[in-house]
């Protein structure tokens, strides 16, 4: 009576490293946080893998994690290419050449 049917062995493992693939991507373009779930999601993708855990959503979340990364690190080095000679300068011009480069005025600058 009070018998369930047990279902098939756990792939929590693979579906874990999906939702952060997906997630990642979308607090990544949201707020720019989903490097951080990326990572973690590289990392439970990995051992989903190897412990053959859900392995098709495991490579999917694992693949969608990689890409977070890989748009992070291309945001990061565009960012750096714009805004890396304006930190070689003066403490009280940093703020109006970074200004310039975006093409944005804070109206912070006397």
């Amino acid at each position: 009576m009070g018998d369930w049917p047990k279902g098939a062995q756990g792939g929590g493992l693979g579906t874990a490293t999906l939702v952060l693939g997906i997630v990642s991507l979308v607090l990544l373009l949201a707020c720019g946080l989903g490097a951080l779930t990326a990572l973690v999601g590289v990392v439970i993708g990995i051992v989903a893998i190897v412990k053959n855990s859900n392995r098709s959503r495991a490579w999917v979340g694992l693949a969608l994690s990689a890409l977070a990364l890989i748009i992070f690190a291309g945001f990061m080095v565009w960012f750096a290419n714009r805004v890396g000679d304006c930190l070689n300068l003066p403490p009280e011009i940093q703020r109006s050449c970074v200004e310039e480069r975006f093409g944005i005025r804070t109206g912070l600058n006397p």
